[in-house]
């Protein structure tokens, strides 16, 4: 997978997206907190994409989901945006790992900053455990700039979250 495309979030994506989180959740739940139980069943997580899709259209949020095929390989998330920044967050399936995606997903949602939004700079927030995540901040120019102690809980466990910008 050469390129990465970044595509909406819409409704026609929510059986890809069940499958992508169904598929990966194990995973996922070893770096961040886990999902709601809604985002496990079709009616659940359709109800959850609607207002997602509609956070969309007010541009409080902006979600995106990355396809090989027809099955989603890795989501990159405009999840809140302020006056003169943005807060980003990607996935990556894990089968996937290792080939770049979550690189080049993080440089496709600067790119949207940069085109589509007005804003002085992008953070990036990842858990202390999760290097990988590190690594693919630090690799798109990404800058560290501070730690919230025991900000997050993963698997029962409190962890520090480090908080990364980019000025754009």
């Amino acid at each position: 997978m050469e390129t990465v495309s970044l595509s909406p979030l819409s409704l026609n994506d929510c059986q890809a997206l069940l499958d992508f989180e169904c598929r990966n959740k194990t995973w996922f739940e070893q770096f961040i907190p886990p999902r709601p139980s809604g985002y496990f069943n079709l009616v659940g997580l359709t109800d959850a994409t609607r207002e997602l899709v509609e956070n969309q259209r007010t541009e409080t949020h902006l979600m995106y989901v990355i396809y090989d095929g027809d099955k989603i390989v890795a989501r990159a998330n405009i999840h809140t945006i302020y006056d003169d920044h943005v807060e980003i967050g990607y996935r990556v399936c894990h089968e996937y790992l290792g080939k770049g995606i979550a690189k080049r997903a993080l440089l496709a949602l600067v790119e949207v900053c940069r085109e589509q939004l007005e804003l002085d700079y992008v953070v990036g927030k990842v858990s202390s455990g999760n290097q990988a995540s590190i690594k693919v901040l630090e690799s798109a120019g990404f800058a560290y700039q501070s730690k919230a102690l025991n900000a997050t809980l993963i698997q029962g466990q409190h962890h520090d979250l480090l908080s990364y910008q980019l000025i754009l």
